[in-house]
């Protein structure tokens, strides 16, 4: 049987022509035209009567089918299941190709954004450490958060994590408080609005037996201390109040004495989450006021 390639190939040089002006005319490439004389693959079905015009030969002839055309039609049938197998895998080739490109893409997002597959990495991560040696002091879950606290050398720095499918999402941002010789540290805390609240401490006055947090409006939660142990003190959202004014805290003995007091400023942070300033977090001796040189020592700070 007469192969095709060679047909098509014959006929274009008696018509004088190169295998890019055949390719113009038919609106192909030229490299097409080369794979259809190297029998490598067939024209599209509506290329064949334009083409077969433009070489001037029987269209069955072109198609194989003119001499025998039950092998003919078989032939043909072959051809293009093969053709469509060809192309099918090319596309098949190009879209796997796109979704790998994708893919990484999508895995490099997730990593540069904090992304990690434990909770301890994403707040590392979160935090810009990368050495290891800041320890984990505390790790609390906190509703649907975890917090993770970090003793960073001169400072407590504190974020938050939050599972995202298998992996652990870090929510963006921290809180953190200098280290001082107080004798109750303030180690951090925040407040998301519509949430909860929080707020870490830590005691070395055995004398104090309770701290008592005033959220405005009435609203007040007290809570036991837990000697030299971290102290986490929370509330609810239906507790918190917008802070109009600054909030307090206090520490007492077993009588409800006043020892210490906590004054606290905050600023609206980013995503209109509203977080804690903690650069003047400080726990004064003595009732609220009591403190010598308290406005000039807030300003320093």
């Amino acid at each position: 049987m007469e192969r095709i390639g060679g047909l098509i190939r014959q006929a274009r040089m008696e018509r004088g022509l190169t295998q890019r002006e055949l390719a113009e005319r038919l609106h192909v490439t030229d490299k097409a035209v080369s794979k259809w004389e190297r029998d490598i693959c067939r024209p599209d079905v509506e290329l064949l009567e334009p083409l077969a015009r433009e070489l001037d030969i029987p269209l069955l002839r072109l198609l194989g089918v003119e001499k025998e055309p039950e092998q003919g039609v078989r032939d043909l049938l072959e051809s293009s299941a093969a053709e469509v197998r060809r192309k099918a895998g090319q596309i098949n080739r190009r879209w796997g190709g796109l979704l790998a490109v994708l893919l990484l893409a999508g895995w490099v997002w997730l990593v540069f954004s904090g992304y990690r597959l434990s909770p301890e990495e994403a707040a590392r991560g979160q935090l810009f450490f990368s050495d290891g040696t800041e320890k984990v002091v505390l790790r609390e879950r906190l509703y649907d958060c975890d917090m993770f606290l970090f003793d960073a050398g001169e400072t407590y720095r504190m974020t938050f994590v939050r599972k995202f499918g298998p992996l652990w999402a870090p929510l963006g941002f921290e809180t953190y408080g200098p280290k001082r010789n107080d004798t109750i540290e303030y180690l951090g805390g925040a407040t998301f609005q519509g949430t909860f609240g929080f707020m870490l401490l830590r005691c070395h006055d055995s004398a104090v037996e309770t701290v008592t947090v005033d959220l405005g409006e009435k609203n007040a939660i007290t809570q036991p201390v837990n000697g030299e142990e971290i102290t986490v003190l929370r509330w609810p959202a239906e507790m918190q109040q917008p802070f109009e004014r600054t909030p307090t805290a206090v520490a007492q003995d077993g009588d409800g004495t006043v020892l210490y007091h906590l004054d606290m400023l905050q600023y609206r942070g980013k995503y209109g989450i509203l977080t804690i300033d903690p650069n003047i977090y400080h726990w004064w001796e003595g009732p609220e006021g009591s403190f010598p040189g308290y406005e000039e020592d807030l300003k320093n700070r």
